[in-house]
């Protein structure tokens, strides 16, 4: 996969985005940046982009075989275990938030054309209240690991199931659903991803 370095970009989500639906692109790519400003997590919130950081977007063919609800966890799942391979002691937080003893990055997908487009911010020095990536290795290190990774897809069950154990640790917090915080104390973790609570199916 190609690796395409920018000194700084609004959005890397965006951009990449902009460039599948244009027909600019039309192969898989790695985008990356250490300043972003204007940045896009999950649920329209925004990312805090400070210059420093890890910012970057890849497109990649879709597979069948992943659940597209489940996208962002696949694709934060293995992201995870590229970091794990590093060093990091960090889990992954459902459904797509990487956590130390606090939150220090995080996975957002979409899907255009025949592509999911990935993108993924993590903290590299501490910001207000979020913590930074507990290795001390150099941006460009992490993402050619992790373009390894990309090459060949492992499944979604053998994901799945180093996630169980990961999956214990968020039943500490809640999810938010239609302004209403969400316990997952009692949560059942189903295979495709998604999670039970009351009888009710959440996916993220």
């Amino acid at each position: 996969m190609e690796i395409q370095y920018f000194q700084n970009l609004s959005s890397t989500q965006l951009f990449l985005l902009e460039k599948i639906r244009s027909g600019e692109l039309s192969n898989e790519v790695l985008i990356w940046t250490e300043h972003q400003t204007a940045g896009i997590g999950s649920r329209g919130n925004e990312w805090i982009g400070e210059k420093g950081n890890l910012f970057f977007s890849f497109s990649k063919k879709i597979s069948s075989e992943i659940p597209k609800q489940s996208l962002s966890l696949y694709f934060a799942l293995l992201f995870k275990k590229t970091l794990q391979d590093l060093g990091s002691k960090l889990f992954l937080k459902w459904p797509n938030d990487f956590y130390l003893q606090k939150k220090f990055g995080g996975v957002i997908a979409n899907i255009s054309k025949d592509f999911v487009i990935v993108g993924i911010g993590i903290n590299r020095k501490e910001v207000e209240s979020f913590e930074k990536l507990d290795l001390e290795i150099e941006n460009l290190e992490i993402l050619e690991h992790f373009a390894e990774n990309l090459k060949e897809l492992p499944n979604w069950a053998e994901l799945f199931e180093d996630f169980k154990l990961d999956f214990e640790k968020s039943r500490k917090f809640s999810i938010n659903s239609k302004n209403s915080k969400i316990s997952l104390e009692d949560a059942i973790l189903n295979f495709d991803g998604s999670v039970t609570v009351e009888n009710c199916k959440y996916f993220r």
